[in-house]
């Protein structure tokens, strides 16, 4: 059973990529598949101005990723998407989707410094020891760690998905980010879609599309908390660099359950006490309920800043950015600022992307949520 919210139609206008539309089209979909969700964000371009031409979220009891499951991807996904795209009125023939970061391996490593041509056939001998199957069996893409940007603010980038080194710090070595998923992950997604007449214009991992969405404009090291249905992604980046990539089993779902199982209610009381109480309207004995859960969020992020500052030369985080479903919830914001002692913000997905005011209130509400779908659809308006 899924359910298209009211606003999904309420406006209609008349790198990392595993697989790519060599055009540049004029408009673009962005389509991020959630555990019982879909979220979809159509993105035109007019000379430098993008414009959000449409938007839909749809909800679901259908499980449309299974977690540990061959090939992620469920056959009901294919199904509610194309649902979703009939009843928003988005006639894409091709969408750009996105592959949870729990279904892919992201590593760091360093190789010689080595000119562009040299850098594929480096990573090929040495990835091996980082990515525990075959190169064969997996479909990969690299990029080196840009210094100029993390420590100097300037950013200069150039090449394509899998070919875009940027100029790094001068010194022996250099530091490249691999990432690698099943090409039975990757057919599974075209097989689903195309069995649902949906094609893919490109495929990534979802922290690639956050960090798109998210980071381009922040010019100072931040973190990404993305608390999902059912895990927690934490993604540290300087825009286009993701510098520490990491993911939990505890997220939104984690703290409905508590909260469910602990006050005797059904599964959809529990995720409406959750949302409309939040942290600041709960008693006592449900924040105890939620504290384990909110105490393992916060010490991994206490642990992620201090892989950064390990690895990147004492480089520590500015701020933290909220986003995912539960990060919507009341107190939250204000909870991890004080846990962490660093500065805490909501995301908001659509800073720079021009739309009508009468949407504000909703856009506002859903920002958070709709970031992933954001940045696919940015990124099928690259160049």
């Amino acid at each position: 059973r899924s359910t298209l919210f009211p606003y999904t139609t309420l406006f209609r206008s008349g790198s990392w990529r595993f697989f790519k539309n060599l055009s540049c089209p004029h408009s673009a979909v962005g389509v991020d598949i959630g555990s019982q969700s879909i979220k979809l964000i159509e993105l035109s371009r007019k000379n430098d101005r993008l414009i959000l031409t449409n938007y839909a979220y749809a909800k679901t009891d259908e499980s449309l990723v299974k977690i540990g499951a061959p090939g992620v991807l469920s056959d009901m996904a294919g199904k509610v998407l194309s649902k979703s795209l009939e009843a928003s009125k988005i006639k894409a023939k091709e969408v750009n989707v996105a592959v949870p970061s729990f279904s892919s391996l992201v590593t760091v490593f360093e190789i010689p410094r080595m000119s562009e041509k040299e850098i594929d056939q480096a990573i090929r001998v040495e990835a091996p020891k980082y990515i525990p199957v075959r190169l064969s069996d997996v479909v990969y893409g690299w990029q080196i760690i840009d210094y100029s940007t993390i420590f100097d603010g300037n950013t200069k980038q150039k090449g394509q998905f899998a070919k875009a080194p940027i100029e790094a710090k001068r010194s022996e070595r250099m530091k490249v980010l691999v990432v690698a998923i099943m090409r039975e992950i990757s057919n599974k997604y075209e097989k689903v879609l195309g069995n649902a007449g949906i094609g893919i214009g490109s495929l990534e991992i979802d922290s690639f599309s956050l960090s798109r969405a998210l980071l381009s404009r922040e010019s100072e090291c931040s973190l990404i908390l993305d608390i999902g249905h059912r895990v927690t992604n934490l993604i540290v980046g300087v825009k286009s660099n993701i510098l520490v990539n990491r993911t939990i089993d505890v997220a939104g779902e984690s703290m409905t359950g508590v909260l469910g199982k602990g006050l005797g209610v059904d599964e959809r009381r529990a995720e409406q006490l959750k949302m409309q109480k939040g942290l600041q309207n709960i008693s006592q004995g449900e924040q105890g309920l939620l504290a384990p859960i909110l105490g393992v969020i916060v010490q991994e992020v206490k642990k992620t800043v201090d892989v950064l500052k390990e690895e990147y030369d004492g480089l520590s985080v500015k701020k933290i950015i909220l986003s995912g479903g539960s990060s919507r919830m009341i107190g939250l914001r204000e909870f991890i600022e004080q846990e962490s002692g660093i500065e805490t913000t909501i995301a908001n997905s659509l800073i720079g992307i021009e739309y009508p005011s009468k949407l504000n209130d909703n856009l506002k509400e859903q920002s958070p949520v709709l970031a992933t779908a954001v940045g696919l659809a940015m990124l099928g308006l690259k160049d």
